[in-house]
């Protein structure tokens, strides 16, 4: 099956689809009462608008970002050529990697604020060889900051983007103001608004106040340190990796794929920003992982890609149907 994800888009449409729908079977039939962390002011308009009052609509915007956030990957990988040849397994992974754990299926600030930070990437990925790249730049912050009113402390990305445009190009400093004056319209706009209904302190209760704050640490369990451990799995996997993904690439796509490098490392750095992080916090290693691993897996022999594809998937369903497989929500 995984071969087919090379150059049949129609196909890679219906399947993705199909993949969704099965790893949000379970919460369909038996709803989990999660309560993710990181809300923004607007995840919270979104989520309390939507998650009591309309269910069925919550759950299918869920799958919809899923499905756009990874064809969204796919186009950014195929646009910048992070492969020679020409595939579609980036949003594959990026769909498996987003919805393997049942926390991550509800919808959630994280999952809307990944939206942000994937077009974020394709802007800035963008500006590597425009003369006057001004408009990439800006655009890249206003979707970090409209990122951070879905989820807080993705407004560290803001220092993501400035490194990385050091590495794209020589920056000056009109260039990097762009970034900044980018990040803080949608802030602009979202105050004027709370203001002119009277309602700013709720803004900066709701924005600042509730989720900022030096990170607490509880005490996972333990089905909550193997999934972190499967996650650092991958990462690992992704950094071991880097000579072969840089191997035989030109300065640009090896420039481009440390973007993606550094992108993982402020999605663990931005947890310093907020009080409280759960599980859902690894959405953000998710579009990173799923153009790293797609690297790994189209270089595999294909029995051996198709043989590690199947067993990811028979492992999330596990997951996703424990309650019932062995009397325990994993």
């Amino acid at each position: 099956m995984l071969t087919l994800f090379r150059t049949n888009q129609l196909l890679i449409s219906v399947l993705l689809l199909a993949y969704l729908m099965a790893f949000h079977l379970a919460s369909i039939i038996s709803p989990l009462n999660l309560h993710p962390a990181g809300d923004g002011v607007l995840s919270q308009l979104v989520l309390d608008g939507l998650s009591a009052s309309h269910p069925a609509l919550s759950k299918a915007l869920a799958i919809a970002l899923v499905f756009f956030q990874s064809i969204l990957l796919i186009l950014l990988s195929i646009t910048h050529r992070l492969r020679e040849d020409i595939t579609l397994y980036a949003g594959v992974f990026y769909c498996i990697f987003a919805a393997a754990l049942p926390v991550f299926i509800p919808l959630n600030a994280a999952m809307m604020a990944n939206l942000f930070l994937i077009l974020a990437m394709g802007n800035m990925m963008n500006a590597y060889k425009k003369s006057d790249a001004i408009g990439e730049l800006f655009n890249t912050g206003i979707y970090i900051g409209l990122a951070s009113l879905f989820y807080f402390s993705t407004i560290a990305f803001v220092g993501w983007a400035i490194i990385c445009l050091s590495i794209l190009r020589s920056a000056n400093l009109r260039e990097n103001l762009a970034i900044l004056i980018g990040a803080a319209v949608p802030y602009l706009l979202t105050v004027t608004a709370y203001f002119w209904f009277g309602q700013l302190d709720v803004f900066l209760r709701d924005q600042f106040e509730l989720p900022f704050g030096w990170l607490e640490i509880g005490r996972p369990d333990t089905k909550a340190w193997i999934k972190l451990g499967a996650y650092g799995l991958l990462v690992l996997i992704a950094l071991l990796s880097s000579n072969q993904y840089m191997s035989k690439k030109n300065i640009e796509v090896q420039k481009k794929l440390r973007t993606v490098y550094w992108m993982m490392l402020f999605a663990g750095l931005s947890v310093l920003l907020q009080r409280e992080v759960d599980l859902t916090h690894l959405l953000f290693l998710c579009p990173a992982l799923g153009l790293f691993l797609a690297l790994n897996f189209s270089t595999m022999q294909t029995r051996w890609a198709e043989s590690i594809h199947f067993l990811l998937l028979l492992l999330i369903l596990a997951l996703h149907f424990s309650r019932w497989l062995v009397g325990v929500q994993w």
